[in-house]
């Protein structure tokens, strides 16, 4: 009996031991597979790493090159605009100059055209001094072959029939001279300038056929063209002004107008 048992114990023992065997080699087996596949993905990491480092270091260089060229872009951009704005820094100083030269081509101008205004003004001055006794005197027929002689008696008779002068006095108005001018016009008479020894019996003359205003005679200043071409200009406004009532009239080359309560 004691014999079995140590038998079995033996057989107990060994079992123990083949089991013991077995499950060291298993994990032996084990740790080794581990291993392996630990390799394995630490290549695959490097791999993977090794392709990132490459992706990345080939992006960098891209980008590197690509801001290089932008700055390069950009530096040519402010080159090209510093040269721009120097032409446009030129371009402002030529044209301040050109605009002070045309100022002061301005300012010749004004200043010469206001001497010559003056000047006119001093010609018409002189020239309307030398018709202060002259007027003129349109619609008295002429006759055949008319001279001086002719064209002063036919206005000495004009004041006796169109402004109903007295005889006496008509004959009594001293006239330096009387001639036509102006060119010839079918069926009207040339216009008569007459010249009067002074300015009194000339301004008689005047207001005579201003009160009588004979049908188709005429009887005017003798102005010089230059204030003939500005009362014409004013005809339209005076003509404008009588028609609404209103008192008009012209006064060498201005145009006076006044309400008909207005006497002053």
């Amino acid at each position: 009996m004691q014999i079995v048992d140590d038998e079995d114990a033996t057989s107990d023992q060994f079992s123990m031991s083949v089991s013991i065997t077995s499950t060291a080699q298993c994990a032996h087996a084990t740790t080794g597979t581990v291993c392996s596949h630990g390799r394995l993905i630490t290549a695959q990491q490097k791999a993977f790493q090794a392709c990132l480092q490459s992706f990345v270091e080939a992006n960098n260089k891209r980008v590197d090159e690509l801001v290089r060229e932008h700055v390069r872009e950009v530096a040519d951009l402010r080159t090209s605009l510093h040269y721009t704005q120097r032409e446009i820094d030129e371009m402002k100083m030529i044209t301040h100059s050109q605009s002070d030269r045309l100022s002061n081509t301005i300012r010749d101008v004004e200043q010469v055209t206001c001497v010559q205004r003056e000047m006119e003004d001093g010609i018409d001055y002189v020239e309307n001094q030398t018709r202060r006794n002259n007027l003129r005197i349109d619609g008295v027929a002429e006759i055949a072959a008319e001279n001086w002689a002719d064209t002063e008696a036919v206005v000495r008779k004009s004041f006796i029939t169109a402004l109903k002068l007295p005889e006496a006095q008509a004959n009594a108005i001293r006239i330096e001279r009387a001639h036509r001018t102006g060119p010839s016009s079918t069926g009207r008479p040339k216009t008569i300038v007459v010249r009067f020894e002074t300015y009194k019996d000339r301004d008689c003359i005047l207001q005579a056929a201003r009160k009588e205003k004979p049908r188709g005679i005429f009887v005017n200043e003798d102005l010089s063209h230059r204030v003939m071409e500005r009362r014409k200009q004013l005809m339209p406004k005076l003509r404008e002004a009588r028609s609404n009532g209103k008192i008009a009239y012209l006064v060498y080359d201005r145009l006076v107008v006044k309400d008909r309560a207005d006497r002053s």
